[in-house]
């Protein structure tokens, strides 16, 4: 894993064709902070997330699609009874990266984000085609993580099944699976990046920590070309 900062502020994480990058200073008119991109080799980038949603974009999107603000996979969290997201985050906020593991296999980092008086701390658990994201805030009454989910490209639709505890979605010869503990979670109204229209899942815990793991499979491998 790299980092590229301060001209770039991006961080990168590679194990076995899958691959994360997270902006840690997001310019907010034309992407989120947070981790904006997961992707694995074999898979239609846009399925795991090709790129953040902002609020704001530089490319035209309909007024009725637009983001109320800038989407990310990450957390938010509330204290005061009030909602921080760290995707709408950026000016005056700092970081620190440690890196815990990194072999062929695995990556484990953490990072520590400060804004304020606001203190949260996101640990990154990477192995090929699956992510484990918790995410930390001390201070927290209840805790937040958002998925965007595909929902069409404008030609594809991605089919969408539900479980207890997961998500699933195929698309494209692709399988994203997003699990998670929430009793609740909720799925929010379609908004849309240069890649097409996503639904923000909201997966939401009570306390101080929320926790999702990802996975990303190719439903082609195996099969004769």
């Amino acid at each position: 894993m790299f980092e590229v900062a301060p001209a770039f502020h991006k961080v990168f994480a590679v194990v076995d064709g899958t691959q994360v990058q997270i902006d840690t200073a997001a310019e907010l008119a034309h992407d989120a902070t947070g981790l904006g991109r997961f992707h694995r080799l074999g898979v239609p980038i846009e399925l795991g997330l090709g790129c953040p949603i902002p609020a704001n974009p530089y490319y035209h999107v309909p007024v009725s699609r637009r983001a109320k603000q800038p989407v990310a996979i990450g957390p938010a969290w509330k204290i005061d009874g009030h909602w921080t997201s760290l995707a709408g985050l950026s000016e005056g906020l700092t970081y620190t990266l440690t890196i815990d593991e990194q072999s062929p296999r695995a990556v484990r980092f953490t990072i520590d984000w400060e804004h304020g008086r606001h203190r949260v701390r996101e640990s990154y658990d990477l192995s090929q085609g699956r992510l484990t994201l918790t995410a930390t805030c001390h201070a927290a009454e209840a805790m937040r993580i958002t998925v965007p989910v595909l929902d069409t490209d404008g030609d594809a639709i991605a089919v969408m099944s539900t479980n207890q505890g997961t998500l699933g979605l195929k698309y494209r010869g692709g399988e994203f699976l997003v699990h998670h503990a929430a009793q609740h979670p909720l799925m929010e109204e379609p908004v849309a990046n240069r890649n097409g229209l996503y639904r923000p899942f909201v997966v939401e815990m009570q306390g101080e920590t929320a926790e999702v793991t990802l996975e990303l499979r190719s439903l082609n491998m195996g099969k004769k070309l």
